[in-house]
């Protein structure tokens, strides 16, 4: 887990950042921020692509994380 995790940030973030629209799970009325939804339609070949992209975004907020930072959205 990364700690102060946000889904709307990290949706947002996926979005801006890696052309992945995904939505926050909060956005379905649960108390806990950190897990998202998404879809699941598109070929193999597109959701590999679309997992890596969430993958990598996923490995900046964990260095982020380690290297203490409180954000990793850029100013």
């Amino acid at each position: 887990r990364l700690p102060h995790f946000d889904d709307q940030r990290f949706a947002l973030d996926l979005l801006e950042k890696r052309h992945v629209l995904v939505v926050p799970g909060s956005s379905f009325n649960v108390a806990y921020k950190d897990h998202v939804r998404i879809t699941l339609l598109p070929d193999e070949a597109a959701v590999a692509d679309v997992f890596g992209r969430i993958e990598s975004l996923l490995d900046e907020y964990a260095a982020a994380s380690r290297d203490g930072a409180s954000s990793t959205r850029s100013a």
